[in-house]
């Protein structure tokens, strides 16, 4: 059974705006469209108005979290901005605000178009102190492990169903410098719940997510990856960044998401996910 976010709906500011939706009925988060051409200049941070606004109230206990698109990201360098830092996780929105204005910057080093119409952003409505939720943290099997360089890496659950990734091998990165890496883990986890991909506070300040969170939505592992979760690092530093063997490198938990109750339903079957989007 789905959770529902009670006595709350969205309204977009004109009839071309594409309403937010879940892309699958897997998706914890409902896309976030552009209801104009935008342009992101290189290393600038920019103000976006939001195309929606919410109609009623949020239920005590529950929050509204924002995250870029993965593939945003990942291949363009888009990353959200709170009070001029991106060293952050994810932006928290207020349903009573009348306006949603958030700060991006484009970390890449040529303009950023974002089109009319494009998907840049999802929300997710998640309990502000949320219990965690089962999962299920395995290797890919074989045949899709041997089609990547595998980042070597240790797992450990150090609460329940809380992961913490350890790396095996030294990592060495140049001023800024972004690497993809293939964990060779999938996630498998329970109806109505997603996974984060956190950057582990012994490295916060050195590396972020080029996503800033992972967000591994439930139906990504029964892809023909597998669900095979990659996550792109990047080197917040001005200078060469080594990263030891047996750092602490990112943690993985699973939380419950909720719905609108009258939601635009998708019929969409996911392609891809986390590292490989579609």
């Amino acid at each position: 059974m789905k959770n529902i976010v009670k006595n709350l709906d969205l309204s977009v500011k004109n009839k071309d705006t594409k309403v937010p939706m879940r892309s699958t009925d897997g998706s914890a988060g409902f896309d976030v469209f552009s209801n104009r051409k935008l342009i992101l200049p290189s290393k600038t941070v920019v103000s976006i108005k939001l195309p929606f606004n919410f109609i009623g109230e949020l239920e005590e206990g529950l929050e509204i979290r924002l995250f870029a698109r993965s593939s945003f990201g990942i291949k363009k360098k888009f990353r959200l901005v709170h009070k001029y830092n991106k060293n952050i996780d994810y932006l928290t929105l207020n349903v009573k605000d009348k306006n949603h204005v958030i700060n991006v910057i484009n970390d890449g080093e040529k303009d950023l178009i974002i089109n009319s119409g494009e998907h840049f952003a999802q929300f997710i409505f998640c309990e502000k102190n949320p219990q965690p939720e089962e999962m299920k943290l395995l290797p890919v099997p074989t045949d899709e492990m041997e089609k990547h360089k595998i980042l070597k890496s240790s797992i450990e659950e150090t609460k329940p169903y809380f992961f913490e990734y350890t790396l095996e091998e030294d990592l060495v990165f140049a001023p800024g410098e972004q690497k993809v890496y293939a964990t060779g883990y999938r996630s498998l986890i329970n109806e109505n719940t997603w996974t984060a991909v956190k950057i582990h506070n012994d490295v916060k300040g050195k590396l972020i997510l080029a996503n800033q969170t992972g967000v591994i939505d439930r139906d990504y592992a029964f892809t023909g990856n597998y669900g095979h979760c990659f996550v792109a690092l990047v080197n917040l530093t001005n200078k060469e960044l080594k990263i030891s063997k047996g750092t602490k490198l990112m943690t993985w938990s699973t939380e419950k998401y909720y719905v609108f109750e009258n939601e635009v339903k998708s019929n969409k079957k996911r392609l891809g996910g986390i590292g490989s989007t579609n």
